[in-house]
């Protein structure tokens, strides 16, 4: 990531952010891959039923 050095501060605050959000994810990535299996499936029937009602 380049940055002048007026962006470094706002860079360095991005890169720990994205950092944070990475090993929060790694640490509970099963959990997350659950969520949004739960949450595909969901949308996914509800989409069916929608279609089928619309028709």
């Amino acid at each position: 990531m380049n940055c002048t050095n007026k962006e470094t501060g706002e860079c360095i605050k991005i890169l720990e952010t994205v950092k944070l959000a990475l090993s929060h994810v790694n640490k509970h990535k099963l959990i997350y891959f659950i969520n949004a299996s739960i949450l595909q499936i969901f949308i996914t029937i509800v989409g069916k039923f929608l279609l089928r009602g619309s028709i």
